[in-house]
């Protein structure tokens, strides 16, 4: 049975997934985030332009963001975008690093 995950807000969804372990969460989670990697991957371009095209990028954010949801603390009191949004911009700059 596909359940309507849009009325939830994406701290719901976090809290959902956490509980439950739902596939369909967390891909509806992945796909609520992907624009953030874009606009990240975009901000840093000048890090990674020699090496990588933006979706490279974006590919590894998303694996990104499933890992990050595996290891978000939502009792940690802070924002799953902040959270993800470091982690993002770290795996930026660890992909450069790599091809120093």
């Amino acid at each position: 049975m596909e359940q309507d995950l849009s009325q939830y807000t994406n701290e719901d969804l976090l809290i959902k997934y956490k509980r439950t372990k739902d596939i369909s969460v967390k891909h509806e989670l992945v796909m609520r985030y992907i624009n953030m990697v874009r606009n990240i991957s975009l901000q840093m371009r000048d890090v990674y332009l020699s090496f990588a095209q933006v979706e490279d990028i974006v590919n590894e954010g998303v694996l990104t963001i499933m890992s990050g949801i595996e290891k978000f603390d939502p009792e940690l009191n802070v924002k799953f975008e902040t959270y993800i949004s470091k982690r993002i911009r770290g795996m930026v700059i660890d992909m450069a690093r790599k091809q120093d």
